[in-house]
């Protein structure tokens, strides 16, 4: 009677179990978001023939560098994005279920998690709860121009970049359009490239072709001795770079830059 007793209590306590569990079910994940840099797009080098400059240079004086003949200073490449439809969500989490509605909106890229581009849109959106919810739309790097979740933070400020995520309840197709903004953090900026003139002898020119860190630092490694024949009036050609060197000797160097690095 007790084996009876106990076996329909396991029964009883099972079946309150399957019950409960699928309304702890939840459809909300947890996601780390790295902020998007943006991409580096270099700045355009002169050209001939409106490029063309007369330059002098001394005995070990940088003769141009990449950073000096830049016609256009380097900028930031970011993705933007126009939703072509309003954005809703239905997300079951345990006991109770958490709506958002966002109006179709301008989107900027905020940055990157294993889920795809995460998408801010442009003021908070509140829930059902009146709760109000910061964040945007992802859309997975493999369809980029269409979002397939909603993620959101219910603080302003997020420095740890944690995020909840939820399937929408139908996709949103995206209009992606680029933008450029001015680059100021150093480590977008490129390596700096110079060549340096090492003076003439036994009828040979001398360079030295150096590159430095971000930071101001030389990379040795990335040091080069470069010797050519010297003929005055040549054009000669280094990496991208090329020049035609009117008069050398051991002291200066005259030349004309057509191009640079």
């Amino acid at each position: 009677m007790n084996n009876f007793k106990e076996k329909s209590a396991q029964s009883i306590t099972a079946l309150l179990l399957a019950m409960l569990i699928p309304g702890c079910a939840s459809d909300i994940k947890t996601v780390t978001m790295t902020p998007d840099q943006g991409k580096l797009v270099t700045g355009k080098t002169i050209t001939t023939p409106a490029g063309v400059k007369r330059l002098k240079a001394a005995l070990g004086e940088d003769m141009f560098t990449n950073e000096q003949y830049f016609i256009t200073p380097g900028t930031l490449e970011f993705n933007t994005a126009t939703m072509q439809s309003a954005a809703n969500a239905k997300i079951k989490h345990k006991l109770k279920t958490i709506s958002f509605n966002l109006p179709p909106a301008h989107l900027s890229s905020e940055g990157y998690s294993s889920e795809g581009q995460h998408y801010t849109y442009p003021r908070s959106f509140v829930s059902n709860n009146d709760t109000p919810a910061y964040g945007g739309l992802i859309a997975p790097i493999e369809t980029p121009e269409i979002a397939t979740k909603i993620y959101w933070h219910w603080s302003p400020k997020n420095a740890e970049g944690l995020y909840y995520s939820a399937p929408l309840s139908k996709p949103v197709h995206l209009n992606i359009e680029k933008i450029e903004k001015d680059s100021t953090n150093e480590a977008h900026k490129p390596l700096t490239q110079a060549l340096i003139y090492s003076g003439v002898s036994d009828g040979k020119i001398r360079f030295i072709y150096r590159e430095y860190t971000r930071g101001g630092y030389s990379r040795p490694d990335f040091t080069q001795d470069v010797t050519l024949n010297y003929t005055p009036g040549e054009e000669y050609a280094f990496k991208s770079a090329r020049f035609v060197v009117e008069k050398a000797g051991n002291s200066f160097i005259d030349f004309i830059l057509i191009k640079g690095f």
